[in-house]
């Protein structure tokens, strides 16, 4: 699950649900803007089980804000396992725990024509569990 948070008072404004069961858990988000109104509009992050997910907080509205992509099961355009929908990853790396922050940067001025938007470099790996030793 992605916790949201009030940076001033710490309550959680929005749980949303990955839906990714077993012994797992979220690495350290990596927060975008794309419009650069100061305010975050995507968020990345992995999990143990090798999913690299994609957050939408898009909306104004938190209640809107969900995984970018999956199976929207009650169609009310926000994907988050809790109501039911299947999130899907934006990657997978099976076997391969993404333990690290995902590092997210803007395609080089030179490339946007061949594909606009983001690049997203992640690496796989742990040494947190008893197995790993």
């Amino acid at each position: 699950m992605l916790y949201v948070l009030d940076a001033d008072s710490g309550d959680v404004i929005r749980t949303i649900d990955t839906g990714a069961s077993g012994d797992n858990g979220l690495s350290t988000p990596a927060l975008i803007d794309v419009d650069l109104d100061r305010r975050v509009d995507y968020a990345y992050a992995g999990d143990l089980n090798g999913n690299l997910w994609k957050f939408d907080l898009t909306s104004d509205n938190p209640s809107r804000w969900g995984v970018a992509y999956g199976v929207d099961n009650d169609s009310n355009g926000i994907i988050d396992a809790a109501a039911g929908d299947r999130p899907e990853p934006l990657f997978q790396t099976p076997g391969q725990p993404i333990t690290g922050r995902p590092n997210v940067m803007a395609m080089h001025a030179g490339c946007e024509a061949l594909a606009p938007g983001y690049m997203v470099y992640f690496g796989t790996g742990r040494y947190l569990g008893f197995s790993d030793v």
